[in-house]
């Protein structure tokens, strides 16, 4: 599998042979244009990712000014799901509204995230710049507050990315300090819970499908998530795929 261009982007030499040596197990693997995503509140991200057991596609912006960076970190998620790292999906049990597929997503990028920019720096690639989605988040802290008493969305939601911020060392530091100062103040219970998960499964270890597993879980439970987010060992030394419940 070749990866000179994507979207009629071309690639730097750099990054199209790191990501053919890199990929050679990586499953088929689709491109689009995220402006005709089929899911029109999705066209205003900058990159998105699905993966449907057989086949990957990525959803990315050609104009975007980060694009080789957005393209380089979705491609490895892709190469790190077919690797055997797991997969969080809305519990079938569940009738699943899109708050389940909000934190199923969100549990799976605090954990691999952090993996995928740790091989892109190691590498000497470029990471993408988190600024803008950093921005977005702390504006959406101000809409949460007033709202009033928070939910168990709402709490699930900042735990989460509280723990996204621990983990990830390459988020900008002083927009990152922000972000986290301001979670203190208006959600404190949740900034609380997400330092304290951050530091548990920082130590524990996530970088390999094994611990990643466990951090999963350990993180879906930590929040009541069990009876609405299954967690999926697609090891392939696991056959079937194992639901852990």
């Amino acid at each position: 599998m070749s990866f000179q261009t994507v979207l009629d982007r071309e690639l730097s030499e750099k990054a199209a042979r790191f990501l053919t040596e890199k990929t050679g197990a990586l499953q088929r693997v689709r491109f689009e244009d995220i402006s005709f995503h089929p899911h029109p509140a999705m066209r205003s991200y900058e990159a998105c990712h699905h993966f449907d057991g057989h086949e990957h596609t990525i959803w990315l912006n050609p104009e975007n000014d980060d694009f080789e960076a957005l393209a380089l970190h979705e491609i490895l998620r892709a190469l790190l799901l077919s690797e055997g790292f797991p997969q969080t999906l809305p519990h079938p049990s569940t009738a699943a509204g899109i708050k389940e597929h909000y934190l199923a997503s969100l549990l799976s990028h605090v954990v691999m995230e952090p993996v995928i920019d740790r091989l892109l720096v190691g590498s000497d690639l470029p990471v993408y710049c988190r600024d803008v989605v950093l921005a977005q988040k702390t504006a959406e802290i101000w809409l949460d507050a007033r709202m009033g008493a928070p939910s168990d969305f709402v709490f699930c939601k900042w735990t989460l990315l509280a723990v996204l911020v621990g983990l990830d060392p390459f988020f900008p530091g002083d927009q990152a300090g922000l972000f986290l100062g301001l979670l203190r103040r208006k959600f404190p219970r949740a900034a609380k819970a997400g330092e304290r998960l951050a530091e548990v499964i920082s130590r524990k270890g996530f970088g390999a499908p094994g611990q990643a597993l466990g951090a999963l879980v350990h993180l879906r439970d930590a929040l009541g998530l069990r009876d609405r987010i299954a967690v999926v060992d697609v090891r392939p030394s696991i056959r079937p795929a194992r639901q852990i419940t």
